[in-house]
């Protein structure tokens, strides 16, 4: 009776450690969905453009990993990438993050053990996504620029390797920063009549004609 209850014991001990790891398992790769994406919050308000191209922005860093992810079936993924026009590795192991925008421009740097990362980011709801951009990277790391992103809206970016296998722990680092470029480059006005001595009379009627000569328009910055 005693060795039976010790037999009892072990196998209670076994399935504990069985259950265990496999809610360790599913907890360390729910992000491996856009629908359980790990959401990053918020990204940083950038500071304000002060007469500069652009706003400096907080980096957020967030450490994860793909090891022991898997592809969904069907993938999802881009093509025509950023700079070499590479295509996304498909299928390949992915995991998802989230992020609300704060400014107009992002900068995403991933850097790790994945041999051949890819990157991308999507606007919308998860089954009904667009593709804003992506990136393959070499050697373990990879870096692209999102433009004309909307402060408020929520994103989501797929890390993975270049092919199924291809695993390995990382630091993404998102900075969001506002596009402060002038976007008129020339103009002119004309006033009609001119003023005498630097002044109009109170009633006088004046026509003010303001031609924009040159626009370019600059991320979310409109006329």
């Amino acid at each position: 009776m005693k060795l039976f209850r010790q037999k009892t014991l072990i196998n209670s001990k076994t399935l504990f450690s069985l259950l265990f790891f496999a809610m360790i398992s599913f907890t360390s790769f729910a992000q491996d969905d856009c629908s359980t994406a790990t959401s990053i919050g918020t990204l940083p308000d950038p500071d304000g453009c002060n007469g500069m191209s652009t706003g400096d922005g907080t980096p957020v860093v967030t450490a994860g990993t793909n090891v022991g992810a898997t592809a969904a079936n069907p993938y999802t993924s881009m093509l025509d990438c950023q700079g070499s026009g590479t295509n996304m590795g498909s299928p390949a192991d992915d995991v998802w993050f989230s992020f609300v925008a704060s400014a107009n421009e992002l900068d995403i740097d991933l850097t790790g053990a994945i041999s051949d990362p890819n990157i991308a980011i999507w606007e919308g709801t998860c089954g009904d996504l667009s593709g804003r951009g992506c990136n393959v990277g070499t050697g373990g790391s990879v870096s692209m620029t999102v433009n004309a992103l909307t402060p408020g809206v929520t994103y989501y970016v797929q890390v993975s390797g270049g092919s199924v296998g291809d695993q390995g722990a990382f630091d993404l680092t998102l900075t969001n920063y506002n596009d402060c470029s002038a976007c008129i480059e020339s103009s002119s006005m004309t006033v009609s009549p001119t003023p005498i001595n630097g002044t109009y009379q109170a009633g006088e009627v004046v026509d003010f004609c303001y031609t924009i000569d040159s626009y370019n328009q600059a991320s979310a910055n409109w006329i």
